[in-house]
């Protein structure tokens, strides 16, 4: 990913879990050079406690200054089941792969799109997620 010289993330998942982005994200947080994280995170999943190491790497990221959104669908029992990171308003990544370690290890697809009315939409629609969603209050 784009991400160790990037300036804005946007990183929509229903689970998070991976270790290789989180320490990516981690770095750019506490590194000198302005970065901005946004998370959006399904509610459900977050209150479960699954994946095991979601909550704890959420708090470390909410720690190092990124805001994260917990998210619900559009109906009551419905999911926030959006995949997808934005870099730099730019580069979309999306597929059926959720941000966890246990998609490392699955047959998953993800794609690259770059600078198309998909990566305008995702953020479009990221900005309402932003409107309609809680911060994270890391309890």
């Amino acid at each position: 990913m784009d991400i160790n010289g990037s300036s804005e993330v946007e990183l929509a998942s229903y689970m998070y879990d991976n270790r290789s982005v989180h320490n990516m994200l981690l770095k750019r947080l506490r590194g000198r050079s302005g970065f901005s994280l946004n998370v959006y995170i399904d509610a459900e999943t977050l209150k479960l406690g699954t994946p095991y190491f979601q909550k704890r790497r959420l708090k470390d990221l909410r720690t190092a200054g990124a805001n994260v959104y917990v998210c619900r669908g559009k109906k009551n029992l419905g999911a926030y089941h959006c995949k997808g990171c934005v870099i730099d308003r730019r580069y979309l990544y999306t597929g059926g792969a959720n941000f966890t370690e246990k998609s490392l290890c699955n047959a998953e697809w993800c794609y690259r799109v770059v600078g198309c009315p998909a990566v305008k939409q995702v953020l479009e629609r990221l900005a309402l997620d932003r409107q309609r969603h809680k911060l994270w209050d890391g309890l």
